[in-house]
């Protein structure tokens, strides 16, 4: 094997391509399988954080499905932010009125599958739950061999609060298949699969263990990973060397800023402006919640912003330790009574400074 790296297929870098195996995602992938050949199929309710190959799996699944079962109508619908804008750009040459009735009009009788994906991105979210009324009209008896899959990132109890009203939470009753966060060794599986269908050459052994461990790092999100494998291997093709641990390290450094800045833009901007908070009084090691609440409140007001209120602010330092970024040490003494400490997790400092001081506050909060 040649020393030299080069990239036989540019696709396999990208994040759009799904190999015909999904390491790790057979287990899931039979069980939507299965669930097509039961006599009444059930409605699925597909979640996970983002990263860990939901879109690969439907898409795998749609394309093993047509192979098998050739008789099963499968439409896919990505969702945009509104139904008007999802129609436009999933069915560009039919009406939008009443576009359930035409989707099955050519299927009447036989079993059919019908998918949601990313619904998250709808800005009204109950309009998945009109969409999914009118389905269940307009079918009939029929609606019975219609099979529905709702792929989201939210836990299963804020998709049945947010999305469904109880209508369609009684007639479709969605039943749950959580995506887990990938081990090392699944993840592994996943980058060496993208190597060898991808990349001829030398790929050393140090490399692909520092790109599995910044995915593991970062929530097991494996679309990082290829694009610190792309821009590794991009680097090594140009210089005409092997792909050695400096260039997975150089390649994670030029996607660094770009992740942390897309976590930061996904959080509610009175979320991220408290971390700007909890960033800026690091300094002392630690701080209170009490601190962060009269700073932010003082902060706001300078602003003219209205500030939320004590107990939305709890919640929102409670999503932030959810999702990694901080730690909270609650204490009680009878002195001061109850008393959280607040820490920033390992984030990086210097990382998190560009963005900040990037950011206009006045106009990110409005």
């Amino acid at each position: 094997m040649s020393q030299q790296l080069k990239i036989s297929n540019i696709n396999v870098l990208t994040e759009e391509y799904v190999p015909a195996e999904l390491p790790a995602r057979e287990k899931e992938l039979k069980e939507l399988l299965d669930n097509t050949e039961r006599p009444i199929p059930k409605n699925i309710y597909l979640f996970g954080d983002k990263g860990l190959g939901k879109t690969a799996l439907i898409t795998n699944f749609i394309r093993t499905l047509n192979i098998q079962r050739p008789d099963i109508t499968t439409i896919y619908i990505s969702c945009r932010r509104t139904l008007s804008e999802t129609f436009e750009q999933n069915f560009p040459n039919l009406p939008p009125r009443r576009v359930s009735h035409i989707w099955f009009d050519k299927s009447s009788g036989k079993k059919n599958t019908i998918v949601f994906d990313d619904v998250g991105k709808l800005w009204r979210k109950k309009e998945l739950s009109y969409l999914l009324h009118d389905l269940y009209d307009s079918q009939g008896q029929k609606h019975k061999k219609i099979s529905a899959i709702v792929v989201g990132t939210m836990t299963p109890r804020i998709f049945d609060r947010d999305f469904l009203t109880e209508p369609v939470v009684s007639r479709y009753g969605f039943n749950a298949l959580p995506l887990t966060r990938y081990n090392a060794t699944q993840l592994k599986a996943i980058i060496q699969q993208r190597i060898m269908l991808g990349l001829k050459g030398q790929v050393n052994g140090n490399a692909v263990d520092f790109i599995v461990s910044k995915i593991e790092r970062h929530n097991s999100d494996v679309r990082l990973g290829i694009r610190i494998l792309a821009n590794a291997a991009y680097r090594a093709e140009k210089q005409e060397k092997p792909l050695t641990l400096e260039y997975a390290q150089a390649g994670w450094e030029e996607e660094k800023y770009k992740w942390w800045t897309s976590e930061i833009e996904a959080l509610h901007p009175h979320v991220a402006f408290l971390l700007y908070l909890i960033y800026l009084f690091q300094k002392n090691e630690c701080t209170t919640s009490r601190e962060i609440y009269y700073h932010y409140q003082q902060n706001l007001n300078k602003y003219k912003i209205k500030p939320m209120v004590v107990r939305q602010l709890r919640t929102y330092l409670d999503t932030l330790e959810k999702q990694g970024w901080i730690t909270i040490d609650t204490t009680f003494t009878p002195r001061t009574g109850k008393q959280s400490k607040i820490q920033l997790t390992d984030a990086p400092q210097d990382t998190l400074k560009t963005i900040f001081e990037g950011i206009d506050w006045t106009q990110y909060l409005k």
